[in-house]
C-alpha cells in the first residue's frame, strides 16, 4: 500500500489528488504524512485520536414523484438549519429523525 501511495504523491500533488479521489484535503494530507513514516514508527504509536471518516457512496433510483418529495424534504431541512449542511448531511438528519421517532438508538 505504501508503494502505491508513494507513487501517487510522486506523480500528483495533494490538490490534484483531491480532484481525482473521493477523499478530502485533510484525508489526502494524512495519507501523505503516513506514507513517509516507517512501519516501526507506526507500530509504536497509539491509534489516532481523531477517527478517520471514510466516505461511502450510496446510490439508488427513485420515481419522479418520490424524488420530488425527497428533494422537497431536503430543501426544507436545508433552509431551516442554521448551519451549512450538504444534501447528504441533510439526508442523514432525516434518517436520524426517523430513527429517533421510532426509538431506535442512533449509531446502531
Amino acid at each position: 500500500m505504501l508503494q502505491v501511495s508513494d507513487h501517487l504523491f510522486q506523480s500528483f500533488d495533494g490538490d490534484d489528488l483531491t480532484l481525482l479521489l473521493p477523499d478530502d484535503k485533510k484525508q489526502i494530507a494524512q495519507l501523505e504524512r503516513l506514507s513517509h513514516l516507517e512501519l516501526d514508527e507506526l507500530s509504536g504509536q497509539e491509534s489516532a485520536k481523531e477517527e478517520l471518516k471514510v466516505p461511502v457512496m450510496l446510490s439508488f433510483v427513485l420515481d419522479e414523484p418520490e424524488a420530488k418529495e425527497l428533494n422537497l424534504a431536503l430543501d426544507l431541512l436545508l433552509n431551516k438549519e442554521k448551519r451549512n449542511l450538504s444534501r447528504s448531511q441533510a439526508l442523514v438528519c432525516l434518517a436520524r429523525f426517523y430513527l429517533e421517532s421510532h426509538q431506535v438508538p442512533v449509531g446502531v
